[in-house]
């Protein structure tokens, strides 16, 4: 579902998304109402598998990641600049259960080409001279996710919402890189923005890290056409040992 210079893509299945909505009245972290809206277009723009409240949680996200080729996660995020790798998203649930962190994607075994991280804080951390900044959207690019959306700052829910919205209907149905995406949905904004709301704080705060790649609806025919390449190949093979035999015969 992902083309990255022409290569297939290893997940199996198109996007998994996660939207926060806390149902677990202990929680310090409140529901996000705007990611209910990201989740619905999501949901009516590409096939993929989506939770959101209770069905959210750390251990759905381990256990089905792996398979998706494109992880949204709009939760909450927690940036930590005193450890490399204590910056966190956290799921929905009780907080001690639902705390990713890096660690945790070590053992997930992503093949996502693509992740956006549609919360607060998830390209901030510690900052180490020559190394960059330990933030958990590294995390994801540590395990081997060649492109993430990341946020610099605590976002207003409202405003990503819409922004996220915007760059999925560039990205998906528009055909744009996700780089474009993403700058397209800023500009989109700001045409439809007043003097206060035009502040950077507003729109400023997602970038893109690595790869610029492109969304593919289907890879079918890439892979029938792997299909029939192998097919070829066994062919010529089992003629080439065919008229080998019958020479030494002869």
């Amino acid at each position: 579902l992902i083309n990255t210079q022409g290569k297939n893509a290893l997940a199996s299945e198109g996007l998994l998304g996660i939207g926060f909505e806390q149902t677990d009245k202990s929680s310090n972290y409140l529901s996000l109402p705007g990611t209910e809206r990201e989740i619905q277009h999501l949901e009516a723009s590409v096939g993929g598998k989506y939770l959101i409240g209770s069905s959210g949680t750390k251990s759905e996200f381990l256990k089905l990641a792996r398979n998706y080729d494109v992880l949204h996660l709009a939760i909450h995020g927690r940036a930590d600049s005193t450890n490399n790798y204590e910056s966190t998203l956290i799921f929905n649930g009780s907080e001690e259960s639902n705390i990713l962190s890096t660690n945790d994607l070590y053992l997930a075994s992503l093949q996502a080409r693509l992740a956006v991280l549609s919360a607060c804080e998830s390209g901030v951390g510690l900052i180490n001279k020559g190394e960059g900044t330990f933030s958990i959207a590294r995390g994801f690019s540590l395990v081997g996710v060649p492109s993430v959306v990341m946020s610099l700052w605590k976002v207003n829910d409202r405003v990503t919402s819409d922004m996220m919205v915007e760059m999925y209907q560039g990205f998906i149905e528009r055909g744009e890189s996700i780089n474009s995406a993403l700058r397209n949905s800023k500009l989109t904004y700001l045409e439809a923005s007043d003097s206060y709301n035009a502040h950077p704080y507003y729109w400023a705060a997602f970038l893109q890290l690595g790869q610029d790649i492109n969304f593919e609806e289907s890879n079918d025919f890439s892979r029938i056409t792997l299909i029939y390449i192998a097919l070829l190949i066994v062919g010529v093979l089992g003629l080439v040992i065919f008229f080998n035999r019958k020479k030494k015969k002869g």
